[in-house]
């Protein structure tokens, strides 16, 4: 068998690519072990919307019929949400972290909210609801 010391650029490239891909990879893996938590604020993006009436009986609806911007921040030392063009703003008003969720919730003229957010992969579930009925949201976060 006859060997080549001449460098090969293709095989090197191959090399170089399969390096940067790994590095990336493991990266992204240490990232979502950590998690989100409540240290730095999150970007949140609601991506389904559903409206129910007072007896429980649910539709899909856009959140352009039910007004609703698509892009929320959460400000975890000001405790605040806020709309991203920071038009509507929310106190919050209790947060638990746990394992697996951040729980946080709030009240604002009449209405009362809860966001539930998946700390590994970041996924949104929430509500807001008053005496009349109640909007179920479906999204992400991610760390600002």
């Amino acid at each position: 068998m006859v060997t080549s010391t001449r460098p090969n650029p293709e095989y090197e490239a191959f090399v170089a690519a399969k390096a940067a891909y790994k590095s990336a990879l493991e990266g992204c893996l240490a990232a979502r072990a950590d998690g989100l938590d409540a240290s730095r604020p999150l970007t949140c993006s609601i991506s389904e919307a559903a409206e129910c009436d007072g007896v429980a009986a649910c539709s899909d609806v856009t959140l352009e019929q039910i007004d609703l911007p698509a892009l929320w921040r959460v400000d975890f030392a000001a405790k605040q949400l806020s709309s991203q063009d920071g038009q509507r703003t929310s106190p919050i008003a209790a947060l638990e972290t746990l394992d697996g969720a951040l729980i946080l919730q709030g009240h604002q003229n009449g209405r009362g909210w809860t966001l539930v957010v998946e700390r590994a992969a970041g996924h949104l579930s929430a509500s807001a609801a008053d005496a009349e009925g109640a909007f179920v949201l479906a999204g992400s976060c991610t760390a600002a």
